[in-house]
């Protein structure tokens, strides 16, 4: 069973470098399972966050000294992978469809230069711009580079926005009018999810006078229909909200939210409802001259038309750090927002849910928490995602002492005998649907992981331990120099399923210490040979029906039975090979080539 789960990534003031990941249920109490997260090294702010169906935590931001921009962890907060951009990175989206992660950030070159500065704040589009990057697309499980691209011009490294939906990545910058630093352009990019080539792409490139073109966020529908939130300058009137078409087209316009003042507030953050319906929020709209703040999120149609915006009080709410939606069409609003009339005096994190909205219903907020770090420093809120997640196990804070005396010795009464065992519980998935094609990935662990290339492998357990044997075709010296700085790693074996939309369900399958790599060069080819080993584990004593069975052999009273790989079966477990027979199994052998792969299991 899983719950919508918030997370918030944030930021703190007074040049305090810790940074942290703040999770509630969708109630606002506090998650139960590591509600609080600290970043390893020293982030500046954690821009973007999303949080995977296992519960995995995902975010982005400017590095400072942390010595990288995108991270990975557990949903206990244990850290598995890192990648730096060598810029700021504005943003992410996730990818469960394919397995990747997408980010975007200022453009950097192959060796981390950015672009230069002259000609971003010059404004002009003359630069070479070629060799560098601004979008990039991980591997969810490794962080390992699968493509990255640049989405070309913007006026500066900053106000970039990223979305995906339906295998296309959507990436903003943002642009600036002549007079205030030159025409710029500004842009908007489609990638194609797999392999990075562009879609489409779109900007204003001539600008009149205004704000020019300020994409802060990106939705996409169902129909492949992009929204940008923003404050844009268009035929000199000021819009805050545009819709492009599946082709890159502008088809509708919004109007820009104005203050009682007459001041352009841009949208900030843009989401959908499951109707359709696309909900904006903006700097808070000034009410009135005590400084009371109301009209934040504001609904339209899909056509852009108005409909209607929010009438709960925001208490000097004063930017929009993110917006999300649950599949409930719960809004979730992570903020900065200040105390008092005349000045600014602190920066907290206030996370507010508030029910959808509708034309006839008065929309108050339904919770909201003002959240400080441990230290009482003051926190900014920046990012904001939701989803459901898997819910994991409680866990149970457990402590073993000698028991103590008190009172009378001469009198005891005895304790009461009660049979307690503490275990790990053991949990088996197995893939249950129609058959797919098995699938199998080889790793060695570093940071981050590198995935390895399978030739052949072999894979013996018994009782006394394990041993790995590889082959990794295509060896070049730079695979060489990237196994030689993983020595000490892993070798990880994984099997899985890959369905018919491309994504892939893995489970480890086996686990062993690098022992042994050699380089073996031919004429035309080269290949490593990489060896390993491990000790045995204590089983969890099963049945399991062997499946596929393709030969049988006895020798001296042992029985040998080749089958299908059978990711779940271990020493020690009982074989089902049909019509009653059984055997206890001794030791497994499996087999994998890149044409086949099998299990010989024996007494």
């Amino acid at each position: 069973m899983g719950a919508p789960v918030v997370i918030v990534g944030t930021a703190v003031n007074d040049s305090v470098t810790d940074v942290a990941l703040h999770k509630y249920n969708h109630v606002g109490g506090v998650y139960p399972h590591g509600h609080r997260t600290s970043v390893p090294g020293s982030l500046d702010a954690i821009t973007g966050v999303a949080l995977d169906a296992s519960g995995q935590q995902y975010g982005c931001g400017s590095a400072g000294t942390a010595g990288y921009t995108t991270f990975c962890m557990s949903p206990d907060g244990d850290v598995r992978w890192t990648t730096h951009h060598q810029a700021p990175v504005w943003g992410l989206a996730l990818d469960e469809d394919h397995g990747q992660l997408y980010t975007v950030g200022a453009a950097v070159n192959a060796i981390g230069t950015l672009y230069p500065d002259s000609v971003w704040d010059g404004g002009g589009v003359t630069g070479n711009r070629t060799g560098y990057v601004t979008t990039r697309a991980y591997n969810l499980a490794t962080g390992t580079l699968v493509w990255s691209a640049d989405h070309g011009f913007s006026y500066r490294a900053s106000r970039m926005s990223i979305t995906y939906a339906h295998g296309r990545v959507y990436t903003s910058g943002e642009g600036r009018e002549i007079g205030d630093g030159g025409d710029a352009g500004g842009n908007l990019t489609c990638y194609d999810a797999t392999t990075g080539a562009i879609i489409w792409s779109a900007g204003k490139t001539t600008m009149a006078t205004g704000y020019g073109f300020l994409p802060y966020a990106l939705v996409a529908d169902v129909n492949d229909c992009l929204y940008v939130a923003g404050i844009f300058t268009l035929s000199d009137q000021h819009y805050g909200l545009l819709k492009y078409d599946a082709t890159g087209a502008l088809v509708a316009s919004a109007l820009v939210i104005t203050n009682i003042s007459g001041g352009r507030l841009p949208g900030l953050g843009v989401v959908l409802t499951s109707t359709g319906a696309v909900i904006v929020a903006t700097a808070p709209v000034l009410y009135d001259s005590v400084y009371e703040y109301y009209k934040t999120l504001h609904q339209y149609t899909p056509e852009l038309n108005f409909v209607s915006s929010n009438t709960g009080h925001f208490d000097r709410l004063i930017a929009a750090g993110g917006l999300a939606i649950d599949s409930d069409d719960r809004l979730y609003l992570a903020a900065r927002h200040w105390r008092g009339i005349a000045q600014r005096t602190q920066d907290t994190l206030t996370v507010v849910g508030l029910e959808v909205f509708t034309t006839n219903v008065d929309n108050n907020w339904t919770w909201a928490i003002t959240q400080t770090d441990l230290i009482s420093n003051p926190v900014d809120a920046y990012s904001v995602a939701v989803r459901v997640v898997e819910t994991p196990p409680l866990r149970l804070p457990l402590a073993l002492a000698m028991p103590t005396w008190q009172g009378d010795l001469y009198s005891l009464i005895p304790g009461l005998p009660l049979p307690l065992a503490l275990a790990v519980p053991y949990l088996l998935r197995e893939y249950v649907g129609l058959s797919q094609p098995d699938i199998y990935r080889l790793f060695l662990t570093g940071t981050p992981d590198l995935e390895l290339p399978l030739a052949s492998l072999s894979h013996r357990a018994t009782a006394t331990g394990l041993r790995f044997d590889v082959v990794s075709p295509g060896s070049t010296s730079a695979t060489l120099a990237a196994v030689d700085a993983r020595a000490s790693g892993d070798l990880v074996l994984y099997r899985g399923v890959r369905l018919s939309t491309g994504e892939e369900q893995l489970e480890e399958l086996a686990r062993a210490a690098l022992e042994s790599v050699r380089s073996d060069v031919g004429g035309n080819s080269a290949s490593l040979s990489l060896s390993g080993s491990a000790a045995s584990t204590a089983p969890h004593v099963k049945k399991r029906v062997l499946r596929g069975i393709s030969y049988r052999a006895e020798t001296g009273g042992i029985r040998r039975v080749r089958g299908a790989v059978d990711p779940h079966l271990r020493v020690g477990d009982t074989a089902d090979l049909g019509s009653g027979e059984t055997l206890i199994v001794s030791s497994i052998t499996i087999y994998v080539s890149d044409a086949s792969a099998f299990m010989e299991i024996a007494e």
